[in-house]
C-alpha cells in the first residue's frame, strides 16, 4: 500500500483534472465518485483512462453535494461492456463495497456478469466481489496486485489460463 501526504495527492489530483477541465472521461485517471459513475454509465470506447477508484464510502458526501446523485435515489445498475471498451485501464480498484451494498440494495455495479478487463491490468482490488469467479479471459500476464478481501469466489476463474 503506498500512501502519501494528502497536499501531494491534491497536487496529483489537479494535474490529472487539467488534463481535461470539463470532460472526465478524457482524463487518465478517475477518483471522484460522481465522476466515475458519470463516465461508466456512458459505456463508451475509452483508451484514455488508466485508473478507476470506486469508493462508495464517499457516496453519502457525494450526495450531499451533487443534485445529480440525488436523483439516482441510490439506485444504479452498470453494464460490465465498460470494463472491456477502457482498453489502457492498468489499476482498477473498488472500495467500501461492504459499508454501503446489502443484499437489498438498489445498487449492482454488473447486471451482465464480468466480460473482461484490459491486457494491461496491473492492479485489482475489489473487496467483497459478489460474483463466483473471474471471467475467464482474465489476463493475468502484467497483474502485480490482486485484493478480493471479503470475497467468496469457488474459483478465480472459469476454465485455463494458458501462457506461451
Amino acid at each position: 500500500m503506498l500512501k502519501m501526504h494528502d497536499l501531494l495527492q491534491e497536487m496529483g489530483q489537479d494535474i490529472v483534472r487539467r488534463e481535461s477541465i470539463k470532460s472526465p472521461e478524457r482524463r487518465s485517471r478517475l477518483w471522484k465518485l460522481e465522476e466515475v459513475i458519470d463516465v461508466l454509465k456512458k459505456n463508451k470506447e475509452n483508451d484514455d483512462v488508466e485508473g478507476i477508484i470506486l469508493d462508495w464510502r464517499s457516496w453519502d458526501k457525494s450526495l450531499s453535494s451533487n443534485s445529480d446523485l440525488r436523483s439516482w435515489d441510490k439506485s444504479l445498475s452498470l453494464n460490465s461492456d465498460f470494463l472491456e471498451k477502457m482498453t489502457r485501464l492498468r489499476f482498477f480498484k473498488i472500495d467500501g463495497h461492504d459499508w454501503y451494498f446489502n443484499e437489498n440494495s438498489n445498487i449492482c455495479l454488473v447486471d451482465n456478469g464480468l466480460k473482461s478487463f484490459s491486457d494491461k491490468l496491473r492492479y485489482f482490488h475489489w473487496d467483497n466481489y459478489y460474483m463466483e469467479a473471474l471471467p475467464s479471459n482474465f489476463n493475468i500476464e502484467y497483474l502485480v496486485v490482486l485484493i478480493m478481501r471479503g470475497s467468496k469466489p469457488k474459483k478465480l476463474w472459469d476454465g485455463i489460463q494458458v501462457r506461451i
